[in-house]
């Protein structure tokens, strides 16, 4: 049964990450171009005066970046300590306090997101993908969720310490964490905490190889590359020509 279950969880993986493969017509985008696009737009979304605070990559399984997360915190800062503190330190700092209230915490505590604070935008890093793929306040789940997937990784593997090599982009909304043992020993292993499975990289990788890549659409790309205009350093066509 739970062969069956992983099974299905690294075919479900494999298919999102076809969907996000990347296009051969794409061009990259640099993380600066995309920081860039990231500072000019997130007014737009929320107001107000904003510092960069965090910044997290998002890997496709493949090893090449996927899109840009940007962490902004407000400006309208309330004191000293607020300015001291990253936001893995505001995470760090909350899950304790949540700790000592009710247990271990999830994960999905509002306190956790720190709404009021931190504002996240994701910036695509082809440049035939619109520049704004998701925006909203808070703090990212790659961000809050890091310690949930070591545990889980650590309760696979018999109690083995892991720690994150990427932040892994398989879909919109997921929450899958490429991790390593500490040790250096051992396969990495793929962990989605939607579906709670870990298996393998090179059994996740080896699925997302039978699925075919979807096809460009020519529009959305044309479109895509008119709106990134603005921010990229360089011209390029779709084909990547100069």
């Amino acid at each position: 049964m739970r062969r069956t279950v992983l099974g299905r969880a690294i075919w479900l993986m494999a298919l999102l990450v076809c969907g996000w493969a990347r296009l051969s017509e794409a061009a990259p985008v640099s993380r600066n171009e995309a920081f860039g696009a990231a500072s000019a737009l997130l007014p737009s979304f929320f107001p107000g005066d904003w510092f960069l605070a965090d910044e997290i990559t998002l890997h496709l399984l493949s090893g090449e970046a996927g899109a840009f997360l940007f962490v902004f915190e407000s400006g309208g800062k309330t004191s000293d300590d607020q300015a001291r503190n990253s936001p893995q330190e505001f995470v760090a700092r909350t899950r304790a306090d949540l700790a000592g209230q009710s247990g271990r915490p999830t994960g999905y505590e509002p306190e956790l997101r720190g709404e009021d604070r931190y504002a996240t935008i994701m910036i695509s890093a082809e440049d035939t993908a619109p520049p704004v793929l998701r925006c909203f306040r808070g703090l990212p789940f790659q961000r809050v969720r890091e310690v949930n997937a070591l545990d889980l990784a650590g309760r696979e593997k018999d109690g083995k310490p892991w720690r994150v090599r990427h932040h892994l982009m398989l879909g919109f909304f997921d929450e899958a964490f490429l991790v390593e043992p500490v040790d250096g020993g051992g396969d990495a292993m793929v962990v989605d905490l939607r579906t709670h499975a870990v298996v393998t990289e090179p059994d996740a990788q080896a699925q997302a190889r039978l699925q075919s890549p979807r096809q460009p659409d020519p529009d959305l790309a044309r479109m895509s590359q008119e709106a990134w205009a603005p921010y990229r350093t360089e011209s390029k066509t779709i084909g990547g020509a100069q």
